[in-house]
């Protein structure tokens, strides 16, 4: 029989998850912009999970008022409001968490 990973595509998917997951590993923290489609990525979902699970800081960027569900809002170390009309300003409050992170 053969094996699922015998697909090109799926091989091929899950060489490309293994490398974002790699590279995650080495990063400081993980930030995330937050839309409907975001919560409903199985790919979205796997990199927060692997996120939580390297301990990494969760930061979400939530653009024009996306439900969190109240889980996701437990697990982040910051959630960002943002909107479509006025993005900069996110850009603004990210950008000035993570350098104090960096210090």
């Amino acid at each position: 029989m053969k094996s699922l990973t015998d697909d090109p595509k799926i091989k091929e998917w899950l060489d490309h998850q293994t490398q974002n997951l790699e590279e995650l590993g080495k990063s400081a923290l993980f930030a995330s912009i937050v839309t409907p489609n975001y919560l409903k990525s199985p790919e979205c979902m796997l990199q927060l999970g692997a996120a939580l699970c390297l301990g990494k800081p969760i930061v979400l960027v939530v653009f024009d008022r996306t439900d969190i569900p109240p889980k996701l809002a437990q697990i982040a170390d910051k959630i960002i409001m943002a909107s479509s009309e006025n993005p900069s300003s996110a850009g603004v409050e990210l950008e000035a968490y993570i350098k104090d992170f960096l210090e």
